[in-house]
């Protein structure tokens, strides 16, 4: 994948998920608090997402989640400290292309280059981390490799705000 900035090209997190996959969550508004204004022009835009998590989720191996077991997940994804207020561009545009970038380096088994991107991936990690039915999504983001330019080494996700990157 390019590392081109430009618009063509741009990625879809959706191209990465497995829709057929009895592992997917449906998207929700379930508990969801955390909502953009029209006029404004901004969203409530997840940290870790519903696209990022089936992408994640739908590659992973083992059993699927029961309906119960989605639903809470649905919840604490709606979850006001999984959620921010954003410009409707950074969330439906930067965010989406950021996240298919993580999502394609996942499924495809590669290294994440980019600080937004780790960046990204960084903050994800540290939602899912902290929501009981994502912690083997969480796992498998932050055992995720990464490009550190700086010492030309691959740290873990994981370790991305240990190592101090402006995240």
């Amino acid at each position: 994948m390019s590392s081109s900035r430009s618009k063509a090209g741009t990625r879809k997190t959706t191209s990465s998920i497995n829709h057929d996959s009895p592992k997917y969550v449906q998207r929700s508004d379930a508990g969801r608090t955390v909502h953009g204004s029209k006029a404004a022009g901004t969203d409530g835009a997840h940290y870790a997402g519903f696209g990022l998590v089936n992408a994640i989720g739908t590659h992973m191996p083992g059993r699927p989640r029961s309906e119960e077991s989605k639903q809470q997940l649905i919840r604490q994804l709606n979850s006001s400290s999984n959620m921010s207020v954003t410009t409707a561009y950074n969330n439906r545009t930067v965010h989406e292309r950021q996240d298919a970038r993580i999502a394609s380096a996942y499924v495809n088994d590669q290294t994440l280059q980019g600080a937004s991107t780790v960046a990204r991936a960084a903050r994800a990690y540290q939602s899912l981390s902290s929501m009981d039915q994502a912690q083997a999504e969480a796992r498998a983001l932050g055992n995720m490799r990464y490009h550190d330019p700086t010492t030309g080494g691959y740290p873990m996700v994981k370790n991305a705000y240990d190592r101090r990157l402006n995240l």
